[in-house]
């Protein structure tokens, strides 16, 4: 990793200048939205006090908890686990740093519940874009060896030959990811206080999953070559399948057996992702193997679209 200048006595790499200016990036887009949409004054500032430890916190804590046996057995030395400038973060962890962040600023200034966090809904995608594409020279987002001919933009040479640059790949996600997001918002006029952010966060999660499959890079992996932030991708996506299931069954209209419906719809969708996943390294086609994946992403996806609309008729 490059080596700019040194603080204190600390090296400063580029990708520690580049997640500077995601979290900066960050701030600035919470300040202009909340202003725009007439939060209460001095939300963003507070805001900005809370989220760059909490972010910063919450991202170590994820990978020392993902990274213990390593800490403990293989150097012998826990008290490592401290120093949080010698790097090892979690993108997952620093993702429920910041929505804590809002979710304690809204709950400071009396914010109604879900209006910041639909705020920082909005603003995640960009600041994930440039976190993302600040990877290069990290040794992070690397994956498997390229075939001949793949576009060079999309190449990184390394020892072990020329790889996919999968960071790059995640970058673009993040793109697609916010004009969906955007045009959502524009299209669906219906919709409750924190449903941005719970968008975001499916996108998010699913398009993590399949990311975080390609990866190669040995970061934070824990068994069989399944990775701690793929578990967590999963898990974001069945937190808001799991909410807006919640809100459909308080519905008056929503038949009492939806709930338990998406729960065994959803228990086979990862079921099947999971064999998927295994079948990445086993199965003759890839094509297939991601194939079956991203049509379980789409499936819980849908089931969360499901859910989200059936919860609008209780307020009808």
């Amino acid at each position: 990793m490059t080596h700019m200048i040194t603080i204190l006595g600390q090296p400063l790499t580029a990708y520690g200048m580049g997640a500077a200016m995601a979290m900066l990036l960050l701030l600035f887009g919470v300040a202009m939205l909340s202003r725009t949409r007439h939060l209460p004054r001095g939300t963003a500032l507070r805001f900005a006090v809370l989220a760059p430890p909490l972010c910063l916190l919450c991202s170590r804590l994820v990978y020392v908890a993902a990274s213990y046996a390593y800490y403990l057995q293989d150097i012998g030395d826990w008290t490592l686990m401290l120093r949080f400038w010698d790097g090892g973060y979690s993108m997952i962890g620093a993702f429920g740093g910041v929505v804590l962040a809002a979710f304690l600023t809204e709950c400071w200034t009396r914010t109604p519940h879900g209006a910041l966090l639909d705020v920082l809904g909005t603003v995640l995608p960009v600041v994930l874009m440039c976190a993302r594409t600040m990877e290069r020279g990290t040794g992070l987002g690397e994956g498997a060896p390229v075939p001949e001919g793949w576009p060079a933009t999309f190449t990184i040479e390394t020892a072990y030959g020329s790889l996919h640059t999968v960071f790059l790949y995640e970058a673009i996600a993040a793109a697609v990811i916010f004009l969906i997001v955007l045009l959502w918002q524009y299209l669906c006029r219906r919709r409750r206080p924190g449903d941005v952010l719970l968008m975001f966060t499916l996108l998010f999660g699913c398009t993590q999953v399949v990311m975080e499959s390609l990866r190669e890079d040995g970061h934070m992996t824990v068994h069989m070559g399944v990775s701690v932030q793929q578990v967590l991708a999963a898990l974001l996506v069945l937190i808001a399948l799991g909410i807006w299931t919640a809100r459909a069954a308080k519905a008056p209209t929503c038949r009492r057996w939806w709930p338990a419906l998406v729960a065994v719809l959803a228990l086979m969708l990862v079921a099947l992702a999971v064999v998927a996943e295994f079948g990445v390294d086993r199965w003759d086609s890839k094509v297939a193997a991601y194939g079956l994946m991203i049509a379980c992403l789409i499936g819980l996806f849908e089931l969360a679209g499901i859910s989200r609309r059936l919860s609008y008729r209780t307020q009808d």
